[in-house]
This record gives C-alpha cells, sequence and structure tokens, in this order.
C-alpha cells in the first residue's frame, strides 16, 4: 500500500488540490507511463478562459456483495439503442475502450466502440458503491466505501478484458477531489491495472457537454451534471464540424448526497423546513455560478444573448426522476433518454418523496433501493436549479461524462487532440 500522502486543508485548499499540473496520479509511483495529454478543455470561440484560474490552467490529479444499480444500458451515438456488435475487424476502423468513472455515489463502467472521434456504440453499467459517504464531514473516505469501490471496480476491469477492450482510463471525481486519503484509494486501483486520475470539476464539465450535445447540434445548450457531490455547469454548443464552442464551466458543490448529508434525515420522512435549508443552500451555490455564466434560460428577463435555449440534466436523480414517473419496471434507457421533465413534475415528486420514509422510497416502482437514501437531496438541487436558472422544463441525457470520455480516449491513444484539449492516461488491457 502507497503511503498516504496529505491534501491541503482549509480555505483554498480544494482549488489548490485542482490545480496540480500534469494531471498527477493518487498513486505515487508513476513515472513513465502514458502521460493524459494537453491541457484541460479549452474554449474555441474566443472569450473568458473558464478554466484559468490566477493565470494558471487548472488539470487534473493523477492516482496511482454490491447491489445492482442499473442493468446494462445501451446508449450509442444519437440516442438510438441497438445491441452491441463486436468492433470492425481490419484496418483498424474502430477502437474498443473500457472507460472507468468513480463518483461519490456510482461507480460506472463504459465499454465504447469509438470510430475516428465518433461513439459508433457504448454500453454502460452502474453500481451504487457511496464513496462520498461522510466525505463532506470528515475530508476523508470511509474504509467500508473505498473497499465496496474496489469490489465493483475489480469486476469492471475483468469485463471490459472479456468484452475485448484494447485499453483502458479510470477517473475520480467530486469525492476524491475532497477526500485528503485519496491516495490510499489510488495505490489500490493501480494495483488492478489502471492509471486513477482525479478530474478537476471543470474537466468533468467539459468532458459532459461533449457526450451531451451530439443530440443538440448547433443548439445553444445548458448541460448540468448533478453527481453526489457537485453538479458541473457547461454552456455552449457544438458547431456544425464537430468542433466545440463552450463558453462556460463551473462546478459547484451542491450534489444529491452533499445535500443529503447535510439537511436531510437520514431516514425519512423529511419536513418542509429541511427541505427549505437544503434549497436555500443550493440557492446560494448556483446563484453566482448562474450570474457570472449568464445561465439564464433565453427569453427571461435579463437573460443573456447568447443564453441557453435548452436545459439538459444527466446523472442518476434524473434518470431515476423519470424512471419513478413512468414506473419503470425494469428501467428501460430508451424511455429514459431524452425524455422531458417539468418543474411542476419535480416539485410533485419532492413534496412526495419528502412524505416518504426511505424504505418506502426504496420499494418506489423505478427507483433502485440504494439511491433511496439520497433522491430526494439530488431533486432539491435539480429542481433549484430551474428556478435559478428560469427553466421551466429540462431534458434527461443518458449520454453523459462517459461518452466524452470514450471520445478523448480514443483520440488520447491515438496520439491527437480530444474535442475538449484534455484525454485522460490510459492502461493497455491486451
Amino acid at each position: 500500500m502507497a503511503r498516504e500522502r496529505r491534501a491541503p486543508r482549509g480555505a483554498g485548499a480544494r482549488e489548490r488540490r485542482e490545480r496540480g499540473a500534469g494531471g498527477r496520479h493518487l498513486h505515487p509511483h508513476d513515472r513513465g507511463r502514458h502521460q493524459g495529454r494537453g491541457p484541460p478543455p479549452r474554449l474555441r470561440g474566443g472569450g473568458r478562459d473558464p478554466h484559468r484560474r490566477g493565470g494558471r490552467r487548472v488539470r487534473g490529479r493523477r492516482l496511482g456483495g454490491r447491489e445492482r444499480d442499473r442493468g446494462d444500458a445501451l446508449v450509442p451515438e444519437r440516442g438510438r439503442l441497438p445491441v452491441p456488435v463486436p468492433p470492425k475487424r481490419g484496418g483498424g476502423e474502430v477502437t474498443r475502450l473500457a472507460c472507468i468513472d468513480i463518483g461519490t455515489v456510482t461507480a460506472r463502467l463504459a465499454v465504447a466502440d469509438v470510430e475516428g472521434g465518433r461513439v459508433v456504440r457504448l454500453a454502460k453499467h452502474s453500481e451504487i458503491c457511496n464513496l462520498g459517504q461522510d466525505v463532506d464531514a470528515t475530508g476523508r473516505l470511509n474504509d467500508e466505501a473505498m473497499g465496496r469501490v474496489l469490489a465493483c471496480v475489480r469486476s469492471y476491469v475483468e469485463s471490459a478484458r472479456e468484452a475485448g477492450a484494447v485499453a483502458a482510463c479510470c477517473t475520480l471525481t467530486s469525492a476524491a477531489r475532497d477526500a485528503e486519503n485519496a491516495p490510499v484509494l489510488g495505490a489500490e486501483l493501480d494495483a488492478l491495472g489502471l492509471d486513477p486520475l482525479i478530474i478537476p470539476g471543470q474537466v468533468e464539465g467539459a468532458l459532459t457537454f461533449l457526450g451531451v450535445t451530439h443530440d443538440f447540434p448547433g443548439q445553444n445548450v445548458l448541460v448540468a451534471d448533478n453527481g453526489g457531490g457537485s453538479t458541473e455547469l457547461a454552456c455552449g454548443r457544438t458547431r456544425e464540424d464537430g468542433s466545440l464552442d463552450l463558453r462556460f464551466v463551473r462546478s459547484v458543490d451542491v450534489g444529491c448526497r452533499r445535500v443529503t448529508e447535510k439537511f436531510l434525515s437520514a431516514d425519512g420522512p423529511d419536513d418542509e423546513s429541511a427541505v427549505a435549508r437544503a434549497h436555500e443552500f443550493a440557492a446560494a451555490a448556483f446563484g453566482p455560478a448562474v450570474r457570472e455564466g449568464g445561465l439564464l434560460a433565453a427569453g427571461t428577463e435579463g437573460a443573456a444573448a447568447d443564453a441557453p435555449a435548452t436545459l439538459v440534466v444527466t446523472g442518476g436523480t434524473v434518470t431515476s426522476l423519470v424512471a419513478v414517473k413512468k414506473e419503470l419496471e425494469p428501467y428501460d434507457p430508451a424511455q429514459v433518454h431524452l425524455a422531458t421533465l417539468s418543474r411542476e413534475d419535480l416539485e410533485e415528486l419532492e413534496r412526495r418523496l419528502a412524505s416518504l420514509t426511505v424504505d418506502e422510497r426504496a420499494a418506489l416502482p423505478g427507483l433502485a433501493p440504494k439511491r433511496a437514501p439520497v433522491i430526494l437531496g439530488g431533486v432539491a438541487a435539480v429542481l433549484e436549479l430551474m428556478r435559478q436558472t428560469g427553466f421551466t422544463q429540462l431534458t434527461v441525457s443518458e449520454s453523459d461524462l462517459l461518452f466524452g470520455l470514450a471520445v478523448a480516449a480514443e483520440t488520447t491513444l491515438a496520439g491527437k487532440e480530444s474535442p475538449v484539449g484534455w484525454g485522460p492516461t490510459m492502461r493497455m488491457l491486451r
């Protein structure tokens, strides 16, 4: 086990951690491996670069008995859902890659066939591991939570090899960014044959934007990736040539687990005052980002000339809400991808969930039982984002960070620049 390296604590600690040059591994013995290529995501249309802080560009930090949350969900390009087929043989037109993303609540695997920077097909699997358990209160990863993640990721690596993936990448997000003992987890992930990389929120947001916006070509959209510890906001459009005009990216520390642990009951139900405090917290966090980024919905008073016309949200909260609304048993990504939820839908679901105990929430058709403890916190976060931005409807996307990460991984492996100007570290699997 690698010796633990403590990250700086106190005011500004997270910002200093996110400035690790060159993409620092969690595992300390990482010299001579395939490095993540290029700077973090960049603007391609002029204007202020949202990825600069104090004159320096933000980069990633390198790291050296589960319950099924979702079945294998196929989310290929343009939202169609065909059965996966083996990659083409001969000529190397298609590269099959594995992408593992370890979030605050879920650990996810995507096995993707990528051709010339385009995802041909992608199979996803996710498991609720709750890596972020108690991180907001302690600043440290819980030993049991790390054990759950490692057991899950071990099976993912085996599955990726069996599926014929030639290489794999591994990213970690909010919980690992906030935890001082993240290198302990990194050493164990390195031992599984991965090159784990903590990505800053700006990179996370840009990769999600890349994954989502192929369904919205030429449109000004606001993409919100609502996770367990944070919500990444990215605003811009995809040009006709496929390049990104990404004008604003910001990571906000509002996520379903963080909100739950701060304000809501572990058992439920939750009274109006607790839910109100959760909304106040989310409003105070989202408000400055909305004002700075010009994220008010097009057509609302005070909206910018290039204001977003569409709000697209990814993450387990909104996909679960669609599944609950439609009572999907089993979960069907074809009925979730590009589904819409109105602000009234979320208000009604929030009232309903708040009135139930966690056990009662877990019994709802369409809701994974392990998501029941944090679903109300997620609803409060997303609903408050809608109120702050003035959107009355959101579109749910299954094409998320993993989709964008697959594109960035393929271009990195080929020695090319990814559409967001950043690429993950890769490990060959065969």
